[in-house]
C-alpha cells in the first residue's frame, strides 16, 4: 500500500490525527496526557511547531498545527516517537503504540481553520466523554473561551482573529460559535477533503498540485497527488517537442523521452515501444539528459518552458464544482454565518434560518448579495422582516435579500432547505412543516434532493 501523501513547505497548516494500534487506548492516566502535552511543548521549542488547537481522547488525538519551517515529518517523529518510548518504558511493553503512520491533511487555513477547530473541540461532547465542553481538561477549548490561560506553545489568536478583533468579545463569540453546533450531528469539514489529503478551495488545491507536480518526475510525485492530475499523453508531448525544437532531430528525441518519462505516467515499456528503446534505455536516456540540464543552463531554460506548457493541471472532476470566488470564498461565508448567528440573538421569534444562493454554496465574492431565508411559527410581520433585514445589512455591510419561508415559492423553498448552510434551527417542528410542504409540492424530486432531505430530517427530527 502506498504511504499517505506528505506535502511539506514553510507555513503549511495541517489537521493531524493518530490512533492507537488496534484502537487501543494511548492515554491511560492524567500523567500520560500531561506527558503528551509536554512533547507538544518540546516540539514547539525544538522544531518550531505552532499548535493552534488540540484534543486528546482515550485512543487517539487531534492537532491543528502549523509548520513555519516546513518540517512536519520531523515534528511528528518527535511527538509520536518520544511518547511511544515513554509509554513503552512505563508499561514495560514493546512494539507499536500507534496504528500505522499519523494522518495529516494539508489545510487552507484562512478558509477552514475555524471550522476545523470547532470539529476538534466538539469531539469529547460527540464521543459522550463529557456533558460540558468547558469542563473537559484535555483540549484547547477552555483557552479559546478565556477559562484557562493558553500554554506558551498554544496559539489561539490566529483562529480567534478570523471571528473578530476585540480580544474580549471574540472569546464569547467563539463560545457561541461552538455551541451553535454542539447539539447537531453536523457534517464534518473533513468531508470536503480532496484525494484524502488536501482540504481547501479549488485555487488552493491547484496551487498545491502545480507546486508539487510541475517540477517533479512521475516516479517522485507523491502517490495520492496523482489522483488530482490530468497527465499529458505521449502524443501530446511529442507534438509539443516537435513544435518547439523543429529541425533539431537528435535533441528533440532526447527531450521527448525525458519529458514522457517525467510527465505522462506511462510505464517504461510503453514509452520504450514508442521510441524503439528497451525499458532500461528509457531510464538511462532520461537520467543523462537530466544531468546535462544541470550543466547547460540555456538548454535547461528551453526544456523548463516546454515542461510548463505541458504542466499537469488539477482534474476538475477531482476538485468538484468550480469556485470562482477563489480560496477566500469559504472564509467569507464562515465569518458571515457567525455574524448572522449573533444578530439573530435579538430576534428570538426567528426559529429557523439558512444562508442560500452563492454564499450558501461557499462561492461568495466581495460583491455578492446575501440570500437569507427565515421562518417563525407563523409568517413574520412585515415590520419585523424590515427591521431584521436592516440589522443584517448594516452589520454585514452587504446587500441582504431576506425571504420568509412561510410564503415563498417551491423553488426558493428547495434552495433554502437543500442547497444552503443552516444558521439556526431552534424549532424542529417549524422545519418539519417546511419540509412536508416541499415534499408535497415536488412529486418528482431529483434523487440528490431526496437524499439531502432525508439526511437532514433524520438528523433533526429524531
Amino acid at each position: 500500500m502506498a504511504r499517505p501523501l506528505r506535502i511539506q513547505y514553510p507555513g503549511a497548516f495541517y489537521h493531524v490525527t493518530s490512533r492507537g494500534n488496534e484502537r487501543k487506548d494511548i492515554f491511560r492516566s492524567t500523567i500520560d496526557r500531561e506527558r503528551f502535552l509536554g512533547y507538544l511543548e518540546s516540539a514547539s521549542c525544538r522544531y518550531g511547531a505552532v499548535i493552534h488547537a488540540y484534543c486528546l481522547l482515550s485512543n487517539h488525538y487531534h492537532l491543528l498545527l502549523e509548520t513555519p519551517a516546513g518540517n512536519l515529518s520531523e515534528i511528528m517523529r518527535h511527538i509520536n516517537g518520544a511518547y511511544t518510548t515513554y509509554f513503552n518504558i512505563k508499561r514495560k511493553r514493546a512494539g507499536h503504540l500507534f496504528q500505522g503512520r499519523y494522518k495529516a491533511i494539508l489545510v487552507e487555513a484562512d478558509a477552514y481553520a475555524v471550522e476545523l477547530s470547532r470539529y476538534i473541540h466538539l469531539n469529547p461532547l460527540r464521543a459522550g466523554i463529557t456533558k460540558t465542553l468547558a469542563d473537559y481538561r484535555w483540549s484547547s477549548y477552555a483557552a479559546y473561551i478565556g477559562l484557562a490561560e493558553p500554554a506558551p506553545w498554544l496559539k489561539t489568536d490566529f483562529i480567534l482573529s478570523l471571528l473578530g478583533q476585540d480580544p474580549r468579545s471574540v472569546q464569547d463569540s467563539y463560545r457561541k460559535f461552538i455551541q451553535a453546533k454542539s447539539d447537531v450531528a453536523d457534517e464534518s469539514p473533513l468531508n470536503n477533503v480532496v484525494a484524502s489529503t488536501i482540504l481547501g478551495g479549488d485555487t488552493f488545491v491547484q496551487e498545491v498540485v502545480e507546486r508539487y507536480a510541475g517540477g517533479v518526475s512521475e516516479t517522485e510525485r507523491p502517490e495520492a497527488l496523482k489522483k488530482l492530475i490530468d497527465r499529458p499523453s505521449i502524443d501530446t508531448v511529442l507534438a509539443a517537442v516537435d513544435k518547439k525544437l523543429a529541425g533539431q532531430e537528435k535533441l528533440s528525441r532526447k527531450v521527448a523521452v525525458y519529458l514522457c518519462h517525467r510527465l505522462t505516467g506511462e510505464t517504461l515499456k510503453r514509452i520504450g515501444d514508442r521510441f524503439g528503446l528497451k525499458e532500461s534505455a528509457v531510464s538511462q536516456a532520461s537520467r543523462r539528459l537530466g544531468n546535462k540540464l544541470l550543466e547547460d543552463k540555456a538548454l535547461a531554460k528551453r526544456v523548463s518552458r516546454l515542461e510548463k506548457s505541458l504542466v499537469v493541471k488539477p482534474k476538475r472532476s477531482a476538485l468538484g464544482k468550480s469556485n470562482p470566488a477563489g480560496n477566500k470564498g469559504v472564509a467569507r461565508v464562515t465569518r458571515l454565518l457567525h455574524d448572522i448567528e449573533r444578530i439573530l440573538e435579538d430576534f428570538p421569534e426567528v426559529r429557523f434560518c439558512t444562508l442560500f444562493g452563492s454564499a450558501g454554496q461557499g462561492r461568495m465574492t466581495a460583491q455578492s448579495d446575501v440570500d437569507i431565508a427565515v421562518a417563525a411559527e407563523q409568517r413574520l410581520p412585515i415590520e419585523t422582516r424590515v427591521r431584521l433585514a436592516g440589522a443584517l445589512s448594516a452589520a454585514l455591510g452587504l446587500e441582504v435579500d431576506l425571504v420568509d419561508l412561510q410564503d415563498v415559492a417551491g423553488l426558493i423553498l428547495e434552495q433554502a432547505l437543500c442547497r444552503s448552510k443552516v444558521v439556526k434551527n431552534a424549532d424542529h417542528l417549524v422545519y418539519a412543516r417546511l419540509l412536508k410542504r416541499l415534499w408535497y409540492n415536488q412529486t418528482d424530486m431529483m434523487p440528490y434532493v431526496k437524499r439531502i432531505l432525508e439526511q437532514r430530517s433524520n438528523r433533526w427530527l429524531r
